[in-house]
């Protein structure tokens, strides 16, 4: 009998969250999972983390399915450009900027600007190879991650630009008999 997981993910993209999505998506696998929907809304977060994610998902071997259930923000593109299949409901959005982040430090040299403007640019320019790799290069992400613009794109928009990978909008479906997770800051 096939095994369908369903995770629905709603929170920021974090260590602890996405530790969460690990060990949901790892146990999904050892008890004989055929597939995982993952239902996201997130407005991003930490970018060495999304990076993580994506590369966990990947690495699952089974079929995953990501579906946009509000908005999939900055860095929440990663995880969901791991998914084969792309979907997106009628009212949800993607939204695209520069890179960027906080340091903690109160006193910054130029050496140390110079250390941080290569980090951002690094971060840059591998989010922008994974980006064009999995949306065949529909959407110069550049113009917002490396030139800093920001745009919020509606999902109908999804499709023509690479983003999703069906044309038009769904909402999301829980198969009959489907394996229920939920990742929210309050469950981990």
């Amino acid at each position: 009998m096939e095994r369908t997981d369903v995770i629905v993910y709603m929170g920021d993209i974090t260590e602890p969250m996405i530790g969460r999505l690990m060990d949901c998506t790892l146990q999904a696998k050892r008890n004989g999972s055929s597939g995982i929907h993952l239902h996201i809304s997130s407005s991003g977060g930490n970018i060495a983390t999304g990076f993580a994610a994506y590369y966990h998902l990947r690495s699952l071997g089974i079929p995953l399915v990501a579906h946009n259930i509000g908005d999939v923000a900055s860095v929440a593109m990663l995880p969901f450009l791991a998914a084969d299949t792309r979907l997106a409901g009628l009212h949800t959005c993607f939204l695209f900027h520069g890179v960027c982040g906080t340091r903690a430090v109160n006193t910054i040299d130029i050496r140390d600007t110079r250390e941080v403007l290569r980090h951002y640019e690094h971060y840059a320019s591998r989010y922008a190879a994974l980006f064009d790799a999995r949306t065949q290069r529909k959407f110069n992400i550049r113009d917002y991650i490396i030139d800093g613009n920001t745009s919020r794109m509606p999902a109908q928009v999804g499709f023509e630009k690479g983003i999703t990978t069906e044309q038009g909008t769904s909402d999301p479906v829980i198969p009959e008999g489907a394996v229920l997770w939920s990742i929210t800051p309050n469950t981990i």
